[in-house]
């Protein structure tokens, strides 16, 4: 009976160490997962910004060049 007991035991710890180990390999592949989406959402809005921030750059120069022309027809 010991012994049943015994390999019992040790066939309940293998099975929970397996499953612990399991989870936490699907735990650490969802991390990269999580990682690699919120790298590329993260990159995309950059590209987004700098996109943005180019656009608004022209815009200030084109306007200055327009003030300094309108400034020289005038004055």
């Amino acid at each position: 009976m010991a012994r049943r007991t015994t390999v019992l035991e040790e066939t309940i710890s293998h099975i929970t160490t397996e499953s612990t180990d399991h989870k936490k390999m699907v735990f650490e592949r969802m991390q990269m997962k999580l990682e690699k989406e919120i790298f590329e959402r993260l990159e995309e809005e950059l590209l987004e910004s700098k996109s943005s921030m180019k656009k608004m750059c022209i815009v200030v120069i084109v306007g200055c060049m327009m003030i300094v022309g309108l400034s020289k027809v005038i004055g």
